[in-house]
């Protein structure tokens, strides 16, 4: 069950005659909020009142969205000369007061009739509070000499830059953004602000061809030292730009991150065709360009002579070429496509929900087939690639001609040996070396990792020489140190050299390698002991086979690489069971194929192994849950086929013993911080290391990937702040109840009140008229024949608000979403911890729906946490219910496991405001609606000067209240289980006259109305009382903020 409380209470005025608090409630959200401010004197300044005694209280609405709005565009003071407004140098300051809390900013402009919405979103600090937005479009206007030169300044330069980048400018959309604080003075920003541009109607310059337009955007300021404008492409990835246009090119949406004030421009351009540029230079050099007779559809190259002969819309039958056609090249005109961005992807289908097939980069180009629109309703390029089919959307590129002539590629002069063969096919080297007429070593690579004349080299190391010594010794000092005992091993030599012998190695990129035995191969001694019968060796294949499966079951061979560090140090790597290495053997042990992957060469060996003394060693990366190393790597010794759950890997390999933290749990990844897979248990196997994800499920390798073992910080408590001396009152009653109907509870079992035959759990929606409507004499509630003020009478408590976030914020907050709290039974201050909890690690409710209560932080205040209890839920959902977004750094943290089963209590708040004019709380220096709203999923009664104004009583799902002090309305959200809530609403003037009762106790008098209320809400700077009572009946998941 769910209890939610908000107090985004704005002020708190403290002095040693009275003490008042304030409360404002957020939908389904569960936090208790309240800033302290000594502004709030103003308001006794503003009235002559004597107001220190009484509560002001503010909405939770942001004040910082200010919404400005430009049709005519006369707003901006720019000037675009001095760079004043519209190009800035950056040096203009907030006039914002030092004192005030920055907070987020976001602005919204509307122009053009409202079709178009410039929205700018920026984090606290990045502009002052109060900002306000200024946006100007550019345009070429005829009456408006000004705008018309900044026009042609900004086309200019454009135009500039594009030209020198071989392009044309089709256009562009331009419009001046500048800020302002409060006070009117310009303001630039400190950090990135996000722009958002959103075209309600599709919009563009006019343009000739669309479908050869391209849309970037730029940035266009005035360098104020040299006066010059100075543009600045913005950046898929830098800038996060996205633009998204229609399939005629017009701009729907776009939006990047810019740290500036500018003229931020959306520009069209395309790339001239070859051969439209050569007739222009020919006729330039005749002096007769003229957009009339340029020919478009010909390639005549005698304008002059042939004058009389152009056609627009045939090719001339009479021209140079046709008369010679053995001297016309061989060409054809193909339309390309130009990649304009980075790591820019190409997919199966037009959609970015497609798989990806490749990725490419900046000015790749690739054939285009045809342009389509997707599915979602962006204009697509379909594209040739390695063969196959592929699609790009096309604000990712841009079409550009070229022309396709057959290339002849001369045969090298260079002799190369026989033995050893290069071919280039499609950017791929591939490099063959047949050794001793025994084995065909196959290289392959990408171009640029090995040069295209460099040589092979592969150089079997043979028995009775140094190097196979060296490497004999190597091989068994591994063997020792893993555990088992080497029977023979095949050895080689392989490294690339270039023209000039030298030894090379691969450049940014490795090398792919397989040896194809022509005759199966085996070492000379496993061979021996074969012959000798040793129950350690490979059998030849005239041996039975029975016997052959035998003895090879008791062997393993695996690929060695004996790698030289930079200090000349000579480490064996095992390539097998690290994933990069495969070898494959007949029935009787002997290999037949050998396969790896490299970024270096020296000496490679083909291990045969002795299975009886076989271990694996596994490399183990110890980190804690934000993914940092903490302690130091181990690498273990993993005993033959034996699987082991990662608990035992703790204990016997004591890797668990790091001061302050516990084992949390185990995954294998791709990096620290990649969410990687749960790991259950590891074994080593088929020369692997492998890892299961459950208890009894399959297996899969490990291979390149890293095993990590995490480990969760203890528990530990934050300092948090005396409130009770703030004059914030909170009561907390420890229930007990032995009704699984959820009717009945007490403070024991033997005096349990019933609430009603009505009032424990049904259909899930809220169970009215528990409660009188009036509080008893002692200020507490009444069911219809029983005062429960025994349900709400415990020990008053402490210490629930976090220190750190009021010094911070001026706010008393508590969130179980953030930080665990325990009261227990012998305490009256709470105990509030660094990490979060759940009562459950079931992820499925009684109905077989996700239990997303279980799977977030909880409020189970007399139910302990300790270190290394952990649940197997982890934090997955808000306090809405909502799925967290894989960008919250919360999502998946760690919940432990509240030990205990203690579930029933009951809260009581109490707290004393004023009503502040028009209903209007001042927070931020800006004045909004004061509301209150509710949020719970258990009784949640809330009664104003002892009139319950509330009634979300009974056992249910969470449901939500609103108080508008400002107009009056109260309102409240009710639905049965999974069904759409429905809204009913009334009024407190309505409430308080069903219940026959004025504000200060005395009875309704119509002619005395005016003396309490204003409208339907209550007089302004009058003042009144608040109390909540909450009960937790349901005995499962329950939240507070």
């Amino acid at each position: 069950m769910m209890f939610a409380i908000v107090l985004f209470c704005s002020t708190v005025l403290i002095n040693t005659d009275y003490v008042s608090q304030a409360s404002s409630f957020d939908d389904m959200v569960d936090m208790v909020e309240v800033e302290e401010d000594s502004a709030a004197a103003d308001t006794s300044e503003d009235t002559g009142d004597d107001l220190d005694t009484d509560v002001n209280f503010e909405s939770e609405e942001s004040p910082d969205e200010t919404y400005s709005e430009s049709d005519d565009f006369g707003s901006s003071d720019a000037d675009f000369s001095s760079g004043e407004n519209m190009f800035t140098d950056g040096t203009s300051e907030s006039s914002a007061p030092a004192e005030e809390a920055a907070q987020p900013v976001s602005c919204i402009v509307k122009l053009k009739n409202e079709t178009i919405e410039v929205k700018a979103e920026a984090p606290a600090g990045v502009l002052p509070n109060g900002t306000q937005m200024i946006v100007k479009a550019v345009e070429n206007n005829t009456e408006d000499a000004e705008l018309t030169d900044q026009y042609n300044k900004l086309a200019a330069k454009i135009t500039e830059q594009l030209q020198s980048q071989g392009k044309n400018l089709d256009g562009f959309l331009a419009y001046n953004v500048s800020f302002t604080d409060a006070d009117g003075n310009p303001v630039e920003p400190s950090d990135k602000v996000t722009y958002s541009f959103i075209y309600k109607e599709a919009s563009s310059p006019e343009l000739t061809d669309p479908a050869a337009s391209t849309v970037t955007a730029a940035m266009i300021r005035t360098n104020k030292e040299t006066s010059e404008l100075e543009l600045t492409e913005l950046k898929a990835e830098e800038d996060k730009l996205t633009v998204e246009t229609n399939e005629s090119r017009q701009l729907t949406k776009a939006a990047f991150q810019s740290a500036a004030t500018a003229a931020y421009t959306f520009v069209w351009s395309s790339t001239p065709a070859a051969d439209d540029n050569e007739n222009t230079e020919n006729k330039e050099e005749n002096g007769e360009v003229n957009n009339e007779e340029v020919n478009t559809d010909t390639n005549t190259e005698n304008t002059e002579e042939n004058e009389e002969e152009t056609n627009t819309e045939n090719n001339v039958e009479n021209s140079e070429e046709e008369q010679n056609p053995e001297e016309a090249p061989d060409q054809e005109q193909t339309k390309m496509i130009r990649v304009i961005a980075d790591e820019v992807n190409l997919r199966v289908t037009p959609s970015t929900e497609a798989e990806v097939i490749a990725t490419v980069d900046t000015d790749t180009q690739l054939p285009l087939i045809e342009t389509v629109t997707g599915e979602d309703e962006f204009t697509w390029y379909k594209v040739s690639y390695e063969e196959a089919e592929a699609y790009v959307r096309s604000d990712m590129a841009e079409v550009v001609e070229t022309e396709e002539q057959e290339i002849v590629e001369e045969e090298s002069e260079e002799e190369i040996p026989e033995e050893v063969q290069i071919e280039d096919t499609e950017g791929i080297l591939t490099f063959t070396k047949m050794v001793n007429d025994l084995v065909e070593v196959i290289a392959t690579t990408e171009v640029g990792v090995i040069p295209e004349d460099a040589e092979l080299i592969v150089n079997p190391i043979e028995q009775g020489t140094d190097q196979y010594a060296e490497t004999e010794t190597k091989l068994n000092e591994k063997a020792e140190e893993d555990g088992y005992e080497i029977a023979g091993f095949l050895a080689y030599d392989i490294f690339f050299q270039d023209s000039e012998g030298n030894k090379i190695e691969p450049v940014d990129g490795s090398v792919n390698v397989s040896m194809h035995y022509i005759e199966p191969s085996v070492p000379e001694k496993v061979a021996q002991a074969a012959e000798n019968g040793s129950e350690a060796a490979v059998f030849t294949e005239e041996d039975e086979f029975s016997q052959n499966e035998t003895i090879t079951n008791q062997m393993s061979v695996t690929m060695m690489h004996l790698v030289e560090d930079e200090n000349g140090n000579v480490n064996v790597v095992d390539m097998t069971q690290e994933g990069t290495a495969n070898v494959e053997t007949d029935v009787a042990g002997s290999v037949q194929k050998a396969e790896f992957e490299t970024t270096s060469f020296s000496t490679f060996t083909i291990t045969w192994k002795d299975k009886n003394e076989i271990k694996g060693t596994l490399k183990i990366n110890v980190i804690d849950t934000n993914g940092n190393e903490i302690g130091s790597d181990k690498s273990i010794n993993l005993e033959y086929k034996r699987e082991y759950l990662v608990n035992q890997v703790v204990e016997e390999q004591k890797i668990g013993a790091i001061e302050g933290y516990s084992f949390y749990k185990a995954k294998v990844s791709s990096s620290p911080k990649a969410e990687g897979t749960v790991v259950k248990r590891i074994r080593f196997d088929d020369e692997k290391n492998q890892y299961s994800s459950d208890s009894g499920g399959g297996w899969e390798d490990i291979g390149n990937n890293t095993v990590y073992f995490i480990y969760a910080k203890n528990p530990t408590t934050i300092p948090t702040i005396d409130h009770t001396k703030a004059g914030i009152t909170m009561k907390m009653t420890n229930l007990d109840s032995n009704d699984n109907s959820h009717r009945s509870i007490g403070k024991d079992k033997d005096h349990l009140i019933n609430f009603g035959d009505n009032s424990g759990y049904g259909d899930g929606t809220i169970r009215k008229g528990l409660l009188n409507n009036i509080l008893d004499d002692n200020g507490y509630p009444t069911t219809t024949n029983t005062n429960i003020e025994s349900l709400f009478s415990g020990k008053t408590v402490n210490n629930l608000f976090s220190s750190d976030y009021y010094d911070a914020t001026g706010y008393y907050e508590y969130s179980s979403f953030k930080n665990y709290a325990y009261l227990g039974n012998d305490s009256n201050n709470f105990k509030v911890y660094d990490a979060i909890g759940t009562p459950s690690n079931d992820s499925l409710n009684t109905n077989g729906k996700v239990a997303f209560f279980y799977k977030r932080g909880n409020f189970m205040p007399y139910n302990d946490i300790a270190s290394g209890k952990f649940s197997t839920n982890t934090n997955q959902y808000d306090e809405n219910g909502n799925e967290l977004k894989d960008t919250d750094p919360a999502k998946g943290k760690e919940l432990y496991l509240s030990q205990g089963t203690d579930y029933y209590f009951s809260m009581y708040m109490g707290a004393n405001f004023i009503q502040p004019k028009d209903g209007n709380a001042t927070h931020n220096g800006s004045k909004s609606p004061m509301i209150y709203e509710f949020n719970g999923d258990d009784d949640m009664w809330v009664y104003i000067d002892n009139v319950l104004v509330l009634d979300i009583g009974g056992v249910h799902e969470a449901h939500s209240g609103k108080i508008d002090f400002s107009t009056g309305d109260v309102s409240w959200t009710d639905c049965s289980l999974n069904g759409k809530p429905s809204t009913s609403s009334t009024t407190l003037k309505e409430i308080f006259q069903n219940a026959e009762i004025f504000p200060d106790g005395k009875p309704w008098d119509n002619n005395k109305v005016g003396e309490y209320f204003k409208g339907n809400t209550f007089k302004d700077y009058t003042t009144h009382s608040f109390k909540m009572f909450y009960m937790e009946r349901g005995a499962g998941a329950s939240n507070l903020i």
